[in-house]
């Protein structure tokens, strides 16, 4: 995900400066992997970017509206839609105790 693209997709970081943002960019490419997210690797890593800004000083905003988790919760949802039907997940395994 470009810099530009992550400002319109995640309006709360307005105020965080453009080189944290990119090097969060940049590693939250190096955390998502392209095969497991295909298609969605630009989406999934935008979503791992505002996840790690939302632990850093910029997210206060985030944590206090509960924004954090729902960056990870929809990093989870892009990645079982490109899981294999009757593939259980890590997150899977431990949410239904298998």
């Amino acid at each position: 995900m470009t810099l530009s693209a992550f400002r319109v997709r995640f309006p709360e970081f307005a105020r965080a400066d453009d080189g944290l943002v990119s090097a969060l960019l940049a590693e939250a490419a190096k955390l998502v992997e392209a095969d497991r997210y295909g298609s969605d690797l630009a989406e999934a890593q935008g979503y791992q970017a505002a996840y790690l800004l939302s632990l850093s000083a910029f997210g206060r905003g985030a944590r206090s509206t509960g924004q954090t988790s729902l960056y990870m919760d929809h990093l989870t949802r892009l990645r079982l839609r490109r899981t294999p039907r009757g593939m259980v997940t890590g997150a899977q395994y431990r949410r239904e105790g298998l």
